[in-house]
């Protein structure tokens, strides 16, 4: 019997519903600031996101302006460049925390995913098996018609009727 089961450790349900509760809170905690910053698709496109050399420029800058407080210019709220550097540093990693998080999932739920098909293929093949026998009854027929379907054509032959309309004169 082949192993059709990737993730024998099944995770908890009750973590599961645990952190789906708590995702729903992140979500409302940051729903207030959210709608401030909901940009559209060209506003997104305008605005994007600094490339690695421009957060080199803004970490320089920042460290000139701590280290060297007379080199600030005085056209820029420091204050709220800080602010704004400490927000953004935050944002970054719990982007990047469920960067990891999104990656775990994915891979947890493709370990599922590969499981129950194995298995539905199992079923199917002894459904396929139960609807040829003559003592099976018309269950497993019904249920080997339906399922069948989804299977698409297995022999690659498509059942297409000749057209003789445009069919070369001699």
């Amino acid at each position: 019997m082949p192993i059709n089961d990737l993730n024998q450790q099944l995770v908890n349900e009750t973590t599961l519903t645990t952190v789906r509760a708590t995702l729903q809170q992140v979500i409302a905690d940051m729903q207030s600031a959210a709608q401030n910053s909901n940009l559209t698709p060209d506003e997104r496109k305008r605005y994007g996101s600094i490339n690695e050399q421009n957060k080199l420029l803004v970490n320089k800058v920042n460290d000139y302006a701590t280290d060297h407080p007379s080199f600030r210019s005085p056209d820029v709220n420091w204050d709220d460049y800080q602010k704004h550097l400490s927000l953004r540093n935050h944002l970054a990693a719990i982007e990047k925390a469920l960067e990891q998080i999104d990656e775990m999932c994915s891979d947890i739920r493709i370990t599922y995913d590969y499981s129950l098909y194995q298995n539905a293929l199992v079923d199917y093949d002894y459904t396929k098996y139960r609807a040829g026998s003559t003592a099976s009854g018309a269950g497993f027929h019904s249920k080997y018609e339906d399922i069948k379907q989804l299977f698409g054509n297995p022999t690659g032959i498509k059942n297409i009727k000749q057209d003789t309309t445009n069919k070369p004169t001699e």
